[in-house]
């Protein structure tokens, strides 16, 4: 269970960088990369709530 944990908040703190990466490519009029980064942000988002499945279903996460 603390391996689901550490793996939940590692997801967070990249998607809190994803999120200022995104802040800085929307500034820069970047739309591209703003696009890229939105999908990674998804991508993260969709693994947490896995990870959030598991440590509710079981107590494993392969996130």
């Amino acid at each position: 269970m603390e391996d689901i944990m550490m793996n939940i908040r590692i997801l967070n703190n990249e998607r809190k960088q994803l999120s200022e990466d995104f802040k800085n490519a929307i500034d820069q009029m970047n739309l591209p990369k703003a696009i890229s980064i939105r999908i990674k942000q998804d991508s993260i988002n969709n693994r947490i709530m896995k990870c959030y499945d598991q440590l509710i279903e079981k107590d494993e996460c392969i996130c």
